[in-house]
């Protein structure tokens, strides 16, 4: 499997980091002999950032993969742990095309409101007011008087009140 995310460190802190990966990376499962590589870069001396692991099992790996992924090593690096198929499966070997296009956008295409006969083209909202036993129905505009639409005597023993979404009324 494939660590990913690690500090970059110079080469007189790589064992110690090692050390720490190493007693985290075993809590999941055991380590093969020699199953723990950090690469260091030849130029800068310091570690690249990711380590390759192998464990005694296949077992073992997932299990790390499930525990150990996206846990906080510190403040500003966390553990990305993949199995080295997804890396592959996943890589730049010839599936990733590295030139840039453009993705096609069509033009805009106005739809249907599926519920454009709930909305009010003169911007009014809509209430009920069960008071004794009328029922009433209005229209609500800033600034103006309610509009009545229906006033019902009788139209409920116990109460009205218009779905969430107000596209029905109900009535007991």
């Amino acid at each position: 499997m494939v660590l990913d995310g690690l500090p970059v460190v110079p080469d007189e802190s790589k064992d110690k980091l090692a050390k720490y990966i190493q007693k985290k990376l075993a809590t999941a499962g055991t380590i093969k002999d020699d199953g723990f590589f950090m690469p260091t870069n030849a130029e800068t001396g310091k570690t690249e950032g990711y380590a390759f692991v192998e464990y005694q099992t296949a077992e073992q790996a997932l299990n790390a993969v499930k525990t150990i992924h996206g846990t906080p090593i510190d403040k500003r690096h966390t553990y990305n742990v993949n199995k080295l198929a997804d890396i592959e499966k996943y890589g730049r070997e010839g599936r990733v095309n590295e030139e840039y296009n453009a993705p096609e956008i069509e033009d805009y295409k106005e739809k249907e409101h599926l519920r454009s006969w709930l909305g009010d083209y003169e911007g009014r909202d809509q209430f009920v007011m069960f008071a004794g036993d009328n029922v009433g129905i209005y229209w609500n505009q800033r600034n103006e008087e309610p509009e009545n639409i229906v006033d019902r005597a009788h139209w409920t023993e116990s109460f009205v009140q218009f779905s969430p979404i107000g596209s029905y009324m109900a009535s007991m």
